[in-house]
């Protein structure tokens, strides 16, 4: 009688196939800031940042150590689009947007996983799909 035996893979396994390029942020001719891939804790920190909007905490659970380098980078003026345009390369360069089904004004759906396309298509009148109409 044989028995079925699983193989589990082991954590470095899971770790060497979850490795990515790290992101890449020219600050200067002469400086570049590098964004090694989040960690898990990072990750869920981005998570449970992103269920309230906290661009800040998001953003820190990116970069991880780099949080205080980049941090000095937000006090220049403008540069709150220049934060929400980072976080939104960065979630895309490290594989962390969501796909969104979004349907249109006139019934077809589409969907999107760049955020700044979500966006646009959210004020050209789609709406998640599954979303509750408003009342008024």
């Amino acid at each position: 009688m044989s028995k079925n035996k699983t193989t589990f893979k082991t954590w470095d396994q899971y770790n060497e196939e979850a490795q990515s390029a790290p992101f890449e942020l020219p600050v200067s001719e002469d400086k570049t800031i590098v964004v090694e891939p989040p960690s898990g804790a990072g990750i869920i920190q981005f998570n449970n940042a992103a269920r309230y909007g906290d661009a800040e905490a998001m953003l820190a659970g990116i970069v991880g150590e780099q949080f205080t380098e980049i941090k000095e980078l937000l006090k220049r003026p403008g540069s709150h689009k220049a934060m929400d345009n980072l976080i939104y390369d960065m979630m895309m360069h490290f594989d962390l947007a969501e796909e969104v089904e979004l349907v249109g004004p006139g019934g077809g759906t589409v969907t999107e996983k760049d955020p700044r396309k979500i966006k646009k298509l959210l004020n050209m009148g789609y709406k998640t799909v599954g979303e509750a109409n408003a009342r008024t």
